[in-house]
């Protein structure tokens, strides 16, 4: 083989590793990102009992969730 097509053979090999190693650096990464930044958010907001969509259901009673809606009368003939 000529010195030619080894270097282009080892230019894609480089190629091929860089980008695996681009994909497992990226998982890595988003592995922090979660570990040190969003589970201990969550582990707080539990701690703390905060409950930003107010779902606390209780078993017993058997009510929703939902907050009630007030029947208002809208008008739709002047919008703007």
């Amino acid at each position: 083989m000529t010195l030619i097509k080894v270097l282009k053979n080892k230019l894609n090999f480089l190629k091929l590793f860089v980008i695996q190693m681009l994909n497992v650096f990226s998982i890595i990464i988003l592995v922090i990102i979660f570990g040190l930044i969003f589970q201990p958010i969550s582990i707080l907001m539990k701690f703390f009992r905060y409950d930003p969509l107010k779902k606390n259901i209780d078993r017993k009673s058997k009510k929703s969730y939902r907050e009630k809606v007030l029947k208002i009368k809208k008008e739709f003939k002047r919008i703007f």
